[in-house]
This record gives C-alpha cells, sequence and structure tokens, in this order.
C-alpha cells in the first residue's frame, strides 16, 4: 500500500511537471515528463525528497560498532540501479572517495555539459535516493550530486557517530569538522572533473543539514550556497568573526518551530549571530512544523534552489525572479528586478503568483522567464510520521 502511495505521489508530481512552456498543455512534453515519473518510480523507494532522518527505529536490534569522523574504505553495498535516461532527466552512479552517490542530469544537458553542481546530504539512518520534487524545473539544468553516508546504521547509513540529542557537544563537533572537511575535499574533486559553473550549491536535512551548514561557515571556498534543513551548528564550530578574502556562501535555511530532534532556539540564537558578523543568512521558522518538510517549505526550498542556480550561470534576472515568487510564498515585499532588465514582449516579470492561494497546499502556477508554470510538489513521499524525543540540551 506504502509503494502504491508513493507512486500515485510522484506520478502526480510527473504529471504537474508536464505543465512547462504555456497554459496549454503540451503532449508531447507532457508525455516525456510522464516517462521521467515513471523511471522515478522504478528506483528501490520511489524518488525521495527531503534527505530524512530516520530517528525511532535505528537503537533496535543488535547494534552496529560505529567509528568517529572519516569517510570509510567500503562505503557499503551498491546503490540501486539507476532508473533509464529520459529527455530531460539522466541518472548515473559512481564510486569515488570510499563513496557511493548517484549523478542526476535534470534538464536539457549531457553529463559532460558545463552545469551548476548541487550536492544533497541525506539524513542521519536514510540513503541515497534519486533527486525529485522541488529539483525538477528549474531555470537551467543542472547537476546534482546525492552521495551516500559511509557508516551503516539500522537499514540505512549515518555520516556522524552521534546525534545532536545525545549531549556529546565535544565529539559531535570534533567529528562534524573532520566530516565536513573531507566532504568539501570530496566536493573539490568534483568541481575540478566535473564542467562546473561556479561553486557548489550544498543542500541537506537533518545530519546532512549539520554538514550543510559547517561546510557554508568553513568551506565557502568550494561552497557558493548552503540550503541546511532542520539543522544546528555546535558552538565550538561557530565562526567569530567573517574572513574578508573571499566571498561568504549564501546560507538560507528552514525549520519547524515544532521541531523536538533539532530544537529551533539554538539555531535562531545561531543565525542571529552570524548575522551580526556580517554573514549572509537567513533563517525561516515554520510554526507547527516538527522534524520534517511540509509541500510549503518545499516550494520556497524550490525557489531558494532556483535562485542560487541562477547565480551559479550569473544570470541575474533569473536570480531576481526567483527572489520575487520566495517573497511572493512568505506574502513579503517583491525586491526589485535588475535595474538593466527590459522586459520582452509584455513578459510578466513581477513574480505575481496566479490562480489563488500558495502557501495552502494547492497546486500554484507562476510565471517564469521560459512562461512555463511551477507544478505542485508533492509532500515526504514516505508519510511515515517521524517519532518525538526529548528535547535535546547543548551543554558541553
Amino acid at each position: 500500500m506504502r509503494r502504491l502511495f508513493v507512486g500515485f505521489l510522484t506520478l502526480l508530481a510527473g504529471a504537474g511537471l508536464g505543465w512547462l512552456a504555456s497554459d496549454v498543455v503540451d503532449d508531447d512534453r507532457f508525455r516525456e515528463m510522464a516517462q521521467i515519473a515513471q523511471a522515478l518510480m522504478e528506483e528501490e523507494d520511489g524518488a525521495a525528497w527531503p534527505p530524512r532522518q530516520h530517528e525511532g527505529q535505528l537503537d533496535a536490534g543488535t547494534p552496529r560498532p560505529v567509528r568517529d569522523a572519516g569517510l570509510n574504505v567500503d562505503a557499503g553495498p551498491p546503490l540501486p540501479t539507476p532508473p533509464p535516461a529520459r529527455p530531460g532527466f539522466q541518472v548515473r552512479q559512481e564510486q569515488r572517495d570510499g563513496l557511493y552517490l548517484l549523478e542526476a542530469v535534470i534538464g536539457d544537458a549531457d553529463f559532460d555539459d558545463p552545469l551548476p553542481l548541487v550536492v544533497v546530504l541525506h539524513g542521519r539512518g536514510d540513503r541515497a535516493h534519486v533527486p525529485g520534487g522541488p529539483f525538477m524545473n528549474l531555470a537551467h539544468p543542472v547537476r546534482v550530486i546525492v552521495p551516500q553516508a559511509p557508516d551503516p546504521l539500522g537499514d540505512g547509513w549515518q555520516w556522524l557517530p552521534v546525534r545532536v540529542g545525545d549531549n556529546l557537544v565535544d565529539r559531535l563537533s570534533s567529528t562534524l569538522f573532520e566530516t565536513a572537511d573531507r566532504l568539501a575535499s570530496f566536493i573539490q574533486g568534483l568541481l575540478d572533473e566535473r564542467r562546473t559553473e561556479g561553486r557548489a550549491i550544498v543542500t541537506g536535512f537533518s545530519q546532512g543539514g549539520l554538514l550543510t551548514m559547517t561546510l557554508g561557515v568553513h568551506h565557502d571556498d568550494v561552497v557558493g550556497h548552503a540550503i541546511p534543513l532542520a539543522s544546528w551548528l555546535p558552538p565550538p564550530l561557530e565562526p567569530s568573526y567573517l574572513r574578508r578574502d573571499r566571498r561568504p556562501a549564501g546560507i538560507r535555511s528552514m525549520h519547524g518551530t515544532a521541531d523536538t530532534i533539532v530544537p529551533i532556539d539554538p539555531t535562531t540564537a545561531l543565525f542571529g549571530r552570524l548575522s551580526e558578523i556580517g554573514y549572509d543568512v537567513e533563517l525561516v521558522q515554520v510554526p507547527g512544523i516538527e522534524h520534517t518538510m511540509s509541500q510549503e517549505m518545499n516550494l520556497l526550498f524550490h525557489e531558494w534552489l532556483d535562485e542560487a542556480v541562477c547565480e551559479m550561470v550569473e544570470d541575474p534576472v533569473c536570480a531576481a525572479s526567483a527572489r520575487q515568487r520566495a517573497a511572493e510564498l512568505r506574502a513579503l515585499p517583491a525586491p526589485p528586478m535588475p535595474d538593466a532588465f527590459v522586459p520582452l514582449d509584455g513578459a510578466v516579470l513581477d513574480g505575481a503568483v496566479q490562480d489563488g492561494a500558495v502557501l495552502d497546499g494547492a497546486v500554484r502556477r507562476r510565471p517564469r522567464l521560459d512562461g512555463g508554470p511551477l507544478p505542485a510538489v508533492p509532500d515526504r513521499v514516505d508519510e511515515a510520521p517521524v517519532p518525538e524525543i526529548p528535547p535535546p540540551g547543548f551543554e558541553n
């Protein structure tokens, strides 16, 4: 029943992606995107977003030995066979630097083309999945790399040997910093070998979000944009000043106010301090959301990702349009478009949302530079609830 539900949601996402050229559905394009949806369903667990952190089921049974940070030479069994290539969507797998990874090219491009690089870090106890949902229908083609963590945990994998809630801040900090350092080298290798436009865009959820925060703050030589979700940064890793010798990464984050696995108050305080010393940071607090991503959060994530991709390909109009749509989602005043841009043929470029409300879970249609609308994004595809645990402390 669960797999049927997953397939149904993924098929809905693929159907929504058929609206790309205008308000009138183009039959050929619709068929292509429906094929992509079918390909995603053929992946072992279906396309998954966000990268999840499975908390409640991981400590049962015989514990497996874990080690401190570092990328394992043996990164576990190979990934499931990638779905077959389709127009606008290609996936392959690879093993490098002791990690298995999935590489997807999404959009009208090939693996050898110069593309923005997006790295997705899954949560504790999860595994690498074929990217879908808000990664689709971006303004420019992208290369998405999804590495699988090296250490086994339950039926998944983990990046770090401790959790935020274990109250082992010193060990969490040291292993987090070391793992982020190795991931930075991993990402630099990808930047060197793949034809890449700009620095990497990194995103992750929960444990993957902690790594994303660490990479965004301490490795802005390789990371241009960081989108950590439901994350935090332990005090020993918090910077005391902003380096002025290079451009810092832009950091955008979302966090549910009802999150008991990674409570929001320390994250809010962290972002306030980072802003005070000059970091380009933004934290969106989402009322009532626990340790998960809602459909409304997925829509905002899509616009943040679109903005980052547009900046990496040096398309300021596209980036400004994404910022306007993000502001509209949050009911904020729309930022101006670049002064140098002159609209062509009466194109709608003010970020206005068509066809009604945006943040009520309904399908939304909004103008893009290519005239195509944004499809509805499915909520997390495995509707299993995330069990609550007592709020962790943050003392050393």
